[in-house]
């Protein structure tokens, strides 16, 4: 069950509390539906490249029913002056 996995766990939980991501649509080009894990593997069931490729597959699932990301960034301005015999820039 995805719920109680370790690595996403927490966050399909509140996906699941706060709704998933409906598609806005668009135009079905007739190829295939994405990839989607068919089951639960829990962490150290796979190993090597099977569990690389299950946990790409499993993320990239959660991300498409995901909602778009927010972010937020700063911009800083800094001035420096020398120092000269003042003290030491650290």
């Amino acid at each position: 069950d995805q719920l109680q996995d370790n690595r996403w766990g927490s966050y399909v939980r509140d996906l699941l509390r706060d709704g998933v991501n409906v598609a806005k649509g668009g135009v079905d080009m007739g190829d295939h539906p994405p990839i989607t894990p068919c089951r639960h593997a829990r962490a150290g069931e796979l190993t090597g490249d099977m569990a690389r490729v299950y946990d790409l597959v499993t993320r990239h699932f959660i991300a498409s029913v995901s909602h778009d990301a927010k972010w937020r960034s700063t911009t800083v301005k800094i001035s420096i002056e020398e120092l000269g015999e003042k003290g030491d820039f650290t």
